[in-house]
């Protein structure tokens, strides 16, 4: 399964998806999908946003802030390889 990322506002919830291997994915990121809900008018999240021409606006502050905090979060908690084990 690929790599998956949600976003959520008091009022909006953006969640972004990459179908396939994750071994591929930085290959693939043209195929990325998308949901996006306004929560306020649709709170069972039954209708997706993501495509309407309308929501570009909104669709793209979310990914800022997405995109931003996962930024932070590697700066601030960077990935470390593991130690081998002494024998």
């Amino acid at each position: 399964q690929g790599p998956a990322y949600m976003w959520r506002t008091q009022d909006w919830k953006l969640i972004l998806h990459l179908p396939g291997d994750i071994s591929t994915a930085p290959l693939r990121l043209d195929e990325t999908r998308g949901e996006l809900y306004n929560l306020q008018d649709d709170p069972h999240e039954w209708h997706n946003l993501y495509d309407k021409a309308e929501y570009l606006v909104t669709r793209e502050q979310l990914t800022r802030d997405l995109l931003m905090h996962l930024a932070c979060m590697w700066a601030k908690y960077p990935r470390r390889p593991a130690r081998a084990a002494l024998v």
